[in-house]
Order: structure tokens, then C-alpha cells, then sequence
């Protein structure tokens, strides 16, 4: 099933009237699961459901680019053994280099409201869930990272370009305005090249090849004003953004709490609804805004939101923490994500070491990938 209709949008640059037609998805599905993000067609209400699912910051709100926080950055630095451990603790969720030196696939699942994504082990990017303002079908293609918004979506392709698609009212899925303006959906292909991509509620950013962040969509937080500076890997939650720079550090913006200043370099970040972890090349996790802290142990990667939280432990085994926390997954694995089906139903995806997609928790078999993916 894959669609003639990207063919188009790739050679146009945008396909202005919409979504493909809706189709059901594969009946022969494994247990499957689940990021957080605001309903666009039926259920709950949007707004409602964003109240529901992002806690305020405790500093009162909206972050910015501080220079406080960057002087105190720079002068701290850091040691040496430190920085050697960092390619070590990167999470395997990151681009891979092949050896002519341009990225490779890295196989991943990524999950929206009532839709996830994943990438398999040949690049091949497939969606399924709810079908609602064209998000979810397949795609011709080889890509290397993509992320999953409340009602778009939008993935790196091996050539670098960005082809976003889905809901477009506040330009979440347009990231050349000037050539591909289209509403209320769209297919998007950018003029520039990127590594990574990570969306939000309403709005998308993204790491340029030459390491700076660009951002689009509604910007009512802060949620699109990025700072300057050349960084490595980005993550969204609901209205914030988190990114690591190339010093090893965190930035984050819009509506949350200001990153840490960390003792050593930082290896992976996650970020959901209101909340964002990190975690340190010695393998210690921190979290902060509306995720709850995690345990002493020894992570590669660690994600959580509200009242319960996932990470991957040092050998690939996953740990779980918090009130809410959900049963541990049996196996190991490369990356997993977190979302949800609705605000009290929670969930993780996430692709094994042998390239298959496990989930668990309450959203579990909501989101269920259909029996040709991976």
C-alpha cells in the first residue's frame, strides 16, 4: 500500500487539497501502544485535553533564551572522561552514519494521539491509527528520523529534506511558507536539509544540517522562537521544545521549566506534555516540569509525563517508575516513545534489539503497528 499521492506531493512540493481518503487499519496486530498530543476529530476536545495533559511549569509559565544560563553553561565545562563516554551513552534512537559518512536508517517508533510512525530497519516509513487530516498512510522512500504531533507529522528523508504532512492551521506542517502554503492539510516537502525533526501540539522544529534549529507553526508559548547556537538532537513536548547543544548541554523553550544546568554532558532527551528527561553520559537520568523524577540506575535513555515514566536501562532492559507506573515489558531495546489514546490512558512503543515494535501500558493495544510493519 504504497500511495501514488506522494509521488505528487514530492514532485510539487505540496499538495493543497488534503489528506488521502481514510482506509482502516491491518486487522492482524500485534499488542501495540502509543506521545502526547491535542485531538483533532471526535472523542475529546482539544483544548480540554490539553488542560488535561500538560501540568504548568512551576517557574510560572514560558522559557526563553537566557544569557544567565549560557554563561553559567560555558564556565562550568567539562571533564574529559566525561566526554569520552558520550558516543558510548548516545541512544540508539539517534541518526546512524554509514560509512560514506551520510546518515542510515535507525529503526524507531514514534507515537502521536491516536496515530503512530515508525521507520524500519530498511528506512521504510509507515503510519497507522486514527486517519484524520492525511496522517497516516505509507510512504515511497528511504528516511532517517521522524516525529509525531498531536495531527501531523513530519520525517527526514535520506537526502536530507523534510516532508511534513497532516493538520496545517497554524502552519505545524509547513516548513517552506513561501512555496507550499496550504490549509487545513497538507503535504510539505522543505528547501533545506536536516538530521532531526521533532514536533509538538501545533508546531514543528527541526536541527539544520549546519546545526541550527528551526522552527515553524503557532508560537502563542515561545514554542517556536528557538535559540541561537549549533546543537545535536531535539525533542517536543505538547508547547516545548528541549535540545542538546553541541557542548553537551540542554535548551529548552516555550511553555516549561527551565533545563538544568548538568555536571556532565548529556547523552539523550525526551520530552512529552509538559515534561523532559535527560540523561547523562555516566548514565544518570534527570527529569523536570511535569515529569516525575527517575530512579538511580543506569539509563541510555529515559522518558516520563506526569505520573509515571519509562527508560532503557545500560543492557536494554526497560524500567518503569512513578504512582502510575505501567508493567515492565519483557526483552530488550533500542528506543521506545510514550503517548496516549486519551488523557487517563497511557502507553509506550518501542522497537527491540531485533527490529520489532513492543508496547505496553494502558494504551497498549490502541495503536497496535498492523502486521507489515516492521
Amino acid at each position: 500500500m504504497r500511495w501514488a499521492l506522494l509521488a505528487t506531493a514530492l514532485a510539487a512540493g505540496c499538495s493543497g487539497s488534503g489528506a488521502p481518503a481514510d482506509a482502516e487499519p491491518d486487522a492482524d496486530t500485534r499488542d501495540g501502544g502509543v506521545d502526547a498530543s491535542p485531538q483533532t476529530d471526535g472523542g475529546q476536545d482539544a483544548t480540554s485535553m490539553d488542560a488535561a495533559s500538560d501540568a504548568s511549569p512551576t517557574d510560572g509559565g514560558r522559557v526563553d533564551d537566557d544569557a544567565a544560563t549560557d554563561a553559567a553553561i560555558d564556565a562550568r565545562g567539562f571533564d574529559a572522561s566525561v566526554d569520552a563516554g558520550v558516543d558510548a551513552r548516545a541512544a540508539d534512537s539517534a541518526v546512524d552514519t554509514g560509512s560514506d559518512g551520510g546518515p542510515t536508517p535507525a529503526p524507531m517508533v514514534k507515537i502521536g494521539r491516536e496515530h503512530s510512525c515508525g521507520i524500519d530497519l530498511s528506512g521504510h516509513l509507515q503510519c497507522w491509527g486514527a486517519f484524520s487530516s492525511g496522517k497516516t498512510f505509507e510512504f515511497d522512500g528511504v528516511y532517517t528520523d521522524i516525529d509525531v504531533g498531536d495531527s501531523h507529522n513530519c520525517a527526514v528523508r535520506d537526502d536530507g529534506r523534510l516532508l511534513c504532512w497532516g493538520l496545517n492551521d497554524d502552519g505545524q506542517s509547513d516548513p517552506t511558507p513561501s512555496t507550499c502554503s496550504c490549509t487545513p492539510s497538507c503535504h510539505c516537502v522543505s528547501d533545506g536539509t536536516y538530521t532531526r525533526v521533532a514536533t509538538g501540539a501545533d508546531f514543528t522544529c527541526a536541527v539544520s544540517t549546519a546545526g541550527s534549529i528551526e522552527c515553524w507553526g503557532a508560537d502563542d508559548e515561545g514554542q517556536s522562537s528557538p535559540p541561537a547556537g549549533v546543537f545535536t538532537d531535539i525533542e517536543a513536548g505538547s508547547h516545548h521544545a528541549c535540545a542538546i547543544r553541541d557542548d553537551g548541554n540542554v535548551r529548552c523553550w516555550g511553555y516549561t521549566d527551565p533545563a538544568p544546568v548538568f555536571s556532565g554532558r548529556v547523552a539523550s532527551i525526551a520530552a512529552t506534555g509538559g515534561g523532559s528527561c535527560a540523561v547523562l553520559a555516566d548514565g544518570s537520568a534527570e527529569c523536570w516540569g511535569s515529569a516525575p523524577s527517575p530512579p538511580d540506575y543506569d539509563f541510555v535513555y529515559a522518558d516520563a509525563y506526569n505520573d509515571q515514566g519509562c527508560g532503557i536501562e545500560a543492557g536494554g532492559a526497560i524500567s518503569c517508575w512513578g504512582a502510575d507506573a505501567p508493567p515492565l515489558p519483557a526483552g530488550l531495546f533500542r528506543q521506545i516513545d510514550h503517548g496516549y489514546w486519551f488523557a487517563d490512558e497511557h502507553g509506550y512503543c518501542g522497537i527491540t534489539t531485533s527490529g520489532d515494535v513492543e508496547c505496553w501500558g494502558g494504551s497498549g493495544s490502541r495503536l497496535s503497528p498492523p502486521s507489515s510493519f516492521p
